[in-house]
């Protein structure tokens, strides 16, 4: 049998599910802000069409994203998003689909911003692992560097899914919830595969190598399952970087790599 790829094994350890929560379509000036996540909670943001600011108070950063710029928030952190013009924003309507998803608009005439947010759910306890290996914001692109693989280069890959998530949210179709949930999740995994190959990936500081070469030593138990509140069954705790006492875990451990 040949060996599960390093993604897809950590994916085996962690449970991710996602969904959709809100399309905005809104003209300039706008601006929309969100609380901090709940810690079992990634929020995410696609932007299809035009572009915006995206600020973080806690950092005083700020970043402009354009069409095709996917941005997670792995940390769950209070965040911002802005036209960028300074102006009194609209005012927003709402409306609630079937799927169960919300349409906002205004009636701006400015610049126009085609937007899906929603967010992923990381069963505990990994969302621990999460926020250690991740950083506060993670961006990837769907329009691809020239040179690269083509048509199954990660960014294209990802280009083609946002775009079936764009039309599913376009309609009120019968199973139309369920199908963005899934599509949600998949946008999860793509979007750590084009982080791993991105150019822009601080090489010191990023964890992709060190979590791939820590999950080829581990050796599952059968079942894979949580054998108590802190830890699955494994030779190491994936989530409190330490060997637990429960004695369901074989001997010799392997301990978590040390990122930065």
């Amino acid at each position: 049998m040949s060996e599960v790829d390093w993604l897809s094994h950590l994916l085996q350890i962690i449970t991710v599910t996602g969904q959709l929560e809100v399309r905005c379509a809104y003209g300039a000036p706008w601006r929309v802000a969100w609380s901090r996540a709940a810690a079992n909670e990634i929020p995410y943001h696609v932007i299809v069409k035009g572009r915006a600011i995206f600020e973080d108070p806690e950092t005083r950063t700020a970043r402009e994203l354009v069409s095709g710029d996917i941005v997670f928030l792995p940390h769950g952190a209070a965040h911002v998003l802005h036209d960028g013009s300074g102006q009194t924003p609209i005012r927003t309507h709402q409306s609630v689909g079937s799927a169960g998803w919300m349409l906002s608009e205004n009636d701006g005439q400015g610049e126009q911003l085609d937007l899906l947010c929603g967010r992923f759910f990381i069963a505990p306890p990994h969302d621990r692992l999460i926020r250690n290996y991740l950083p506060t914001n993670l961006v990837a692109r769907t329009i691809d560097s020239p040179g690269r693989d083509g048509i199954g280069s990660a960014a294209n890959q990802l280009a083609s899914l946002v775009g079936l998530m764009r039309m599913e949210s376009a309609g009120d179709r019968a199973g139309g919830r369920a199908v963005l949930n899934a599509l949600s999740s998949a946008l999860f995994t793509l979007v750590l595969r084009a982080a791993s190959r991105s150019e822009e990936a601080p090489k010191a500081c990023w964890p992709w190598p060190a979590i791939r070469d820590w999950l080829r030593q581990l050796r599952p138990c059968s079942p894979i399952r949580p054998s108590h509140g802190n830890c699955l069954i494994w030779r190491t705790c994936v989530a409190c970087r330490a060997p637990p006492s429960c004695g369901t875990f074989k001997t010799g451990w392997v301990a978590p790599p040390s990122i930065c």
